[in-house]
Protein backbone atom coordinates (compact mmCIF):
# COMPACT_ATOMS: atom_id res chain seq x y z
CA UNK A 1 0.00 0.00 0.00
CA UNK A 2 0.96 3.52 -0.93
CA UNK A 3 0.71 5.39 2.28
CA UNK A 4 0.50 9.31 1.11
CA UNK A 5 0.83 11.92 4.16
CA UNK A 6 -1.62 15.16 3.84
CA UNK A 7 0.38 18.33 5.25
CA UNK A 8 -1.75 21.11 7.27
CA UNK A 9 -2.06 23.07 3.54
CA UNK A 10 -3.86 20.27 2.13
CA UNK A 11 -5.52 18.00 4.79
CA UNK A 12 -8.63 19.17 4.35
CA UNK A 13 -8.57 17.89 0.62
CA UNK A 14 -8.98 14.36 2.12
CA UNK A 15 -12.86 13.59 1.06
CA UNK A 16 -11.93 14.84 -2.25
CA UNK A 17 -8.98 12.41 -3.06
CA UNK A 18 -11.02 9.98 -1.40
CA UNK A 19 -13.88 10.33 -3.58
CA UNK A 20 -11.51 10.23 -6.73
CA UNK A 21 -9.98 7.08 -5.99
CA UNK A 22 -13.67 5.99 -5.10
CA UNK A 23 -15.40 7.19 -8.24
CA UNK A 24 -12.65 5.71 -11.02
CA UNK A 25 -13.27 1.97 -8.85
CA UNK A 26 -9.56 2.48 -7.84
CA UNK A 27 -10.73 2.02 -4.05
CA UNK A 28 -11.48 -1.01 -4.01
CA UNK A 29 -7.70 -2.11 -4.43
CA UNK A 30 -6.69 -0.60 -1.27
CA UNK A 31 -3.52 0.73 -3.20
CA UNK A 32 -3.43 4.39 -1.19
CA UNK A 33 -4.56 5.09 1.96
CA UNK A 34 -4.14 9.22 2.76
CA UNK A 35 -3.18 10.24 6.09
CA UNK A 36 -2.94 13.13 8.23
CA UNK A 37 -0.18 14.30 10.25
CA UNK A 38 -2.34 13.97 13.55
CA UNK A 39 -2.86 10.04 12.38
CA UNK A 40 0.88 10.36 11.93
CA UNK A 41 1.25 11.10 15.30
CA UNK A 42 2.77 14.70 14.24
CA UNK A 43 1.72 17.53 15.91
CA UNK A 44 0.34 20.75 13.30
CA UNK A 45 3.34 22.43 14.37
CA UNK A 46 5.87 20.08 14.00
CA UNK A 47 8.78 21.43 12.45
CA UNK A 48 9.53 20.71 8.77
CA UNK A 49 12.61 18.68 9.35
CA UNK A 50 10.19 16.67 11.90
CA UNK A 51 7.79 16.23 9.09
CA UNK A 52 10.09 15.16 6.68
CA UNK A 53 12.03 12.60 8.40
CA UNK A 54 9.33 11.24 9.71
CA UNK A 55 8.10 10.84 6.16
CA UNK A 56 11.38 9.77 4.88
CA UNK A 57 11.29 7.20 8.13
CA UNK A 58 8.07 5.18 7.32
CA UNK A 59 8.35 5.90 3.69
CA UNK A 60 5.05 7.87 3.45
CA UNK A 61 5.04 10.09 0.07
CA UNK A 62 4.55 13.81 1.66
CA UNK A 63 2.04 15.76 -0.21
CA UNK A 64 1.74 19.39 0.02
CA UNK A 65 0.15 22.65 -1.39
CA UNK A 66 3.24 24.70 0.77
CA UNK A 67 5.95 25.88 -2.43
CA UNK A 68 8.26 27.40 -0.10
CA UNK A 69 8.57 24.63 2.14
CA UNK A 70 8.69 22.14 -0.78
CA UNK A 71 11.67 25.20 -2.05
CA UNK A 72 13.12 24.77 1.51
CA UNK A 73 13.37 21.49 1.86
CA UNK A 74 14.73 20.63 -1.83
CA UNK A 75 17.50 23.17 -2.10
CA UNK A 76 18.57 23.05 1.20
CA UNK A 77 18.59 19.46 2.42
CA UNK A 78 19.59 16.45 1.35
CA UNK A 79 16.68 14.26 0.81
CA UNK A 80 15.08 11.44 -1.23
CA UNK A 81 13.12 13.47 -3.73
CA UNK A 82 10.99 10.51 -4.86
CA UNK A 83 8.99 10.93 -1.20
CA UNK A 84 7.38 14.82 -2.10
CA UNK A 85 4.56 15.44 -4.21
CA UNK A 86 3.65 19.24 -4.55
CA UNK A 87 0.66 21.23 -5.75
CA UNK A 88 0.92 24.44 -7.02
CA UNK A 89 -1.94 26.42 -6.09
Amino acid sequence: MISIMLDNDIAGYRDLFDGTLHSAGWDEYQLIEFITMDEAGLASDSPDSEVWRSCQQRRFLLLTANAIWTTKVLSNKPCDKKTLLSLSR
